[in-house]
């Protein structure tokens, strides 16, 4: 393989990562994926983690489920249902020793999460989410470069 297939190889590979990595700041913007900070959820979900939720309602909670929601204060929890109503959750953090004085309401709650994915929470973080967008940006400048000198 010469070197500006193996170029071309390489910068296609990281552009198609960085799509990717750009996806998930997105999905972070848009309130579908959460880095987690604390260590209310260990052992199941530990500080550096990245959680992906789905839209739901009170009603679609269970006990076990995981679900985000906001405090009085507009932070984002990320804790599991332990009571569940038609009109309210109940949730406490797996580490913690009480419940949340708070309840979940469909006013308050996010979503439900349905992924995890271990120490992902920094591509979401400042200024990360900066830094893969100029890395993106570069990528594709490369790609384009390396197309028109194949041309050429």
């Amino acid at each position: 393989m010469n070197s500006s297939r193996l170029l071309l190889l390489v910068t296609r590979t990281a552009l198609v990562i960085a799509a990717v990595a750009i996806a998930i700041v997105l999905m972070n913007k848009a309130g579908l994926a959460f880095p987690v900070r604390g260590v209310s959820m260990l052992p199941a979900i530990e500080g550096g983690d990245l959680a992906f939720t789905i839209p739901c309602s009170v009603g679609e909670a269970t006990p076990g489920t995981v679900v985000v929601y906001r405090d009085y204060f507009g932070k984002f929890i990320i804790h599991r249902v332990v009571e569940a109503s038609n009109s309210y959750l109940i949730v406490k953090g797996d580490n913690n020793p009480w419940p949340d004085y708070q309840h979940v309401t469909d006013r308050n709650l996010v979503g439900c999460v349905r992924v995890v994915i271990r120490g992902a929470g920094w591509l979401v973080e400042y200024p990360t989410n900066i830094l893969l967008s100029a890395v993106l940006l570069l990528l594709f400048v490369i790609n384009l470069f390396s197309l028109f000198v194949r041309r050429a």
